[in-house]
């Protein structure tokens, strides 16, 4: 369903005194528009995760990033970071290193380029390939889990490039167990997310088991 436009521009208002506000998932891109206009002043932002409509909204216009005064990530799939980049999909396809990092020069942002693979790069020239992840993972909702993930990072204090780089590894670490469970054909966003808590414990135990002895 959706929400009604005089709601989504309450909820949005409401977190503009909070520490983390994620942009337009699956709101009419006019809609996102609109609630971009009601900000009153892009230096009392909290935090952003930028995707879906929230990307349409910005279109070619990257402007709109360089003047927040506040941490953004965005996290285009191929399509969409050649709407961002004036690239073609192909060539997005052909260098998704280079893109993502050209666009998160351009932008200041952190720039999450979802693809086979994930690719993760910041503004300082800082550029991540994600290890983790399989085709079953490109699913309706697949994209809006990782939105969420990340979200959730980045409201608990973990800044964007670190919760972007750890989002899309345990994202692609709940997808593979998902593949292994269930094939990848089977698999339905919702899998992903009941994989997530699991696939947390399994990385902060790896973690822990390599500073023993250090």
């Amino acid at each position: 369903g959706k929400l009604p436009e005089k709601t989504c521009i309450q909820v949005v208002a409401a977190v503009m005194g909070q520490v983390f506000q994620s942009q337009a998932p699956h709101l009419p891109a006019d809609l996102a528009v609109r609630i971009q206009h009601r900000v009153p002043d892009h230096q009392l932002l909290p935090p952003i995760v930028v995707d879906a409509d929230g990307l349409f909204a910005i279109g070619d216009d990257l402007s709109i990033l360089q003047r927040m005064k506040t941490p953004v990530v965005m996290t285009p799939h191929s399509g969409e970071m050649a709407r961002l980049s004036g690239w073609s999909v192909q060539q997005v396809g052909e260098d998704p290193v280079g893109v993502t990092r050209q666009v998160a020069q351009c932008t200041e942002a952190v720039v999450l380029l979802k693809g086979s693979p994930t690719v993760i790069a910041s503004a300082d020239g800082r550029t991540f390939v994600n290890p983790t992840g399989n085709a079953g993972m490109a699913t309706a909702g697949a994209g809006d889990v990782l939105t969420g993930l990340i979200a959730g990072l980045m409201a608990q204090g973990v800044a964007g490039q670190d919760a972007s780089c750890m989002g899309a590894y345990l994202h692609g670490v709940a997808g593979d167990r998902s593949r292994d469970d269930l094939g990848e054909w089977g698999m339905v966003a919702g899998d992903l997310l009941d994989r997530l808590p699991q696939s947390y414990l399994d990385a902060r135990h790896a973690f822990q088991s390599t500073q023993i002895g250090r």
